[in-house]
Parts: structure tokens; sequence; C-alpha cells
């Protein structure tokens, strides 16, 4: 169910819809998904400044900023 092709598509829906953190944090995880890690990081490290804290759109931000962290750390 998640596909690149497919969160392209839902992040593009949350920026038309006028929510941009949740289009930031979908886009990280489509980077995520592609093995671009420092481009997830930065947006999710935008999602998370967008969206409330504790909401789960802040909290998938959250998992995805861990991840890209610890793939830095084990470069």
């Amino acid at each position: 169910p998640y596909t690149p092709r497919t969160l392209r598509d839902l992040a593009l829906a949350h920026a038309r819809a006028g929510q941009p953190g949740l289009a930031a944090m979908v886009t990280a995880e489509r980077y995520a998904i592609m093995g671009r890690m420092d481009d997830a990081e930065a947006l999710a490290r935008r999602a998370v400044g967008l969206l409330p804290n504790g909401s789960p759109g802040w909290i998938r931000a959250q998992d995805v900023l861990r991840v890209a962290e610890a793939a830095q750390r084990r470069r």
C-alpha cells in the first residue's frame, strides 16, 4: 500500500487541501522508502514543526526522524 507513487499522490492531495504538515510527513515517508534519508530527515523535521505535538502525523514524522538519524549513524 505504501509505494512511492501512492505517497506522492497522497502528499499532493494534502498540499492541495491546505495541510502542509501532513504533506511534509507523507513526503518524508516517501523519501525514506526510496532510501533518500537526508531528504526524509529534512521533511520530517518540517512536519514536526507544522503538526500538533502528539498527533498521529507528528508521531509518524518522529518515526521517520529516528530511522533517518539511525541511517546516518551507520554511515
